[in-house]
């Protein structure tokens, strides 16, 4: 029994440790993702650097489907997120089953972004309370 609890122990050491790709720390992937700038309008983020596309998957969650695009974005090192395409189709599987179609696939597509302390960025973060 005892081996037990220290099996437990230490995988909740080693998943509690685990960190973040980029060796981004936990304190500081908070801080980004409170300061991430989410946009639809593609002229916010001309001049910057195109880090590579992002994509968030939700059933019959459209936020859900956005934090996990969002969460992606900060974990390439964006600061900004042009949100280009949310769509929601039927999940195809409902169409040959007896029961009525309910399940809904949300998709959110976007592209990451790196552009520096843009003053709105920099005043949400003031704003914030999370310590820097």
């Amino acid at each position: 029994m005892k081996w037990l609890f220290y099996l437990g122990s230490l995988c909740l050491v080693v998943g509690c440790t685990v960190s973040l790709p980029n060796k981004m720390a936990w304190k500081d992937y908070h801080i980004a993702r409170h300061a991430l700038h989410v946009t639809y309008n593609r002229a916010d983020v001309l001049g910057c650097e195109d880090l590579g596309s992002v994509h968030g998957r939700s059933n019959d969650d459209v936020g859900s489907a956005k934090e996990k695009a969002m969460s992606a974005a900060v974990l390439m090192g964006a600061d900004h997120l042009l949100l280009e395409q949310i769509e929601a189709d039927l999940d195809t599987r409902s169409a040959y089953l007896p029961l009525p179609m309910s399940d809904t696939s949300v998709h959110v597509y976007g592209t990451a972004y790196r552009c520096g302390k843009c003053p709105q960025c920099a005043s949400e973060i003031e704003k914030s309370n999370i310590p820097q």
